[in-house]
């Protein structure tokens, strides 16, 4: 299948599986630049499904069944998928910095207790319903892959990693544009993940001198957090989840995961 210029392009992942990260890729692909704010670049691909302007594309944490329910035009899918204990990892953080421990609970019985709900529910039960109907890690991902509706790229969190300039030469392929080796190097340069930390740093320092929120990464508690040394862009490393779990609910996990996790290549070997 064909891309059409008509409808816009969908950025699909369950949450914290790089999305944000692939955002500031397009937003540097079509401009050739980072945007100033973080305001700008959710101008530019955001969520917001009722939207009427033109736009070329649409960010979205649901799942294939939900998306697809919606009704809204969509000429193809760019899918990001993620080891599913490194999504584990990454959205306790998110917790974390969100402010979803009570501040009555001790950190590590909250974080154990939080670790086995996500585990038992295959990803973030909240995150199901609304605003994002991700459904689970498992359902999000095995839909998207198994869907023939529109024409889609998937591509692995790990393997943009390893080889960010394949991943962004297959992305430039896939949507038709015209850019060449020296401009996919320097998108390549400007987003990776070390620049990406200087930009959240950069909004929390001038949300700090404001006062106030001047961004998405500088919202609610995110600011309280930030004090704390929390960031939204945290590790971006392939397996920081050994790190982070203990070593009965890092077996447990694997256990839960592993059955869909391993079409698209998760497990094969080893945790």
């Amino acid at each position: 299948m064909e891309l059409t210029t008509a409808a816009p392009v969908l950025l699909a992942s369950y949450p914290k599986s790089g999305n944000t990260w692939f955002r500031f890729i397009l937003f540097h692909l079509y401009h050739q630049r980072m945007p100033e704010t973080s305001i700008e670049l959710d101008d530019f691909i955001n969520s917001k499904t009722g939207e009427r302007k033109q736009v070329k594309f649409k960010k979205t944490h649901a799942c294939f069944t939900h998306a697809a329910s919606l009704g809204i035009p969509i000429s193809g899918v760019i899918n990001i998928v993620r080891h599913p204990l490194d999504v584990l990892q990454s959205s306790l953080n998110y917790a974390l910095l969100t402010g979803e421990k009570p501040d009555s609970i001790e950190l590590d019985t909250w974080k154990r207790d939080w670790i086995e709900r996500y585990v038992d529910h295959l990803g973030h039960p909240t995150w199901r319903g609304e605003p994002y109907f991700s459904a689970s890690w498992a359902e999000n991902v095995t839909g998207w892959l198994k869907q023939d509706r529109f024409p889609i790229l998937t591509l692995k969190y790990e393997d943009a990693l390893v080889d960010p300039n394949d991943c962004v030469e297959k992305i430039v392929e896939f949507l038709g544009l015209k850019i060449d080796s020296e401009l996919i190097a320097r998108c390549v340069t400007e987003t990776n993940f070390d620049r990406l930390k200087e930009f959240e740093n950069a909004e929390l320092r001038k949300a700090k001198e404001e006062g106030k929120s001047v961004g998405r990464f500088s919202s609610g508690a995110r600011l309280q957090m930030a004090e704390q040394g929390m960031r939204f862009f945290n590790k971006g490393k392939n397996g920081s989840y050994k790190q982070v779990l203990p070593l009965d609910l890092l077996q447990k996990a694997e256990s839960a995961f592993a059955p869909a996790a391993s079409a698209v290549g998760y497990f094969s070997s080893q945790v």
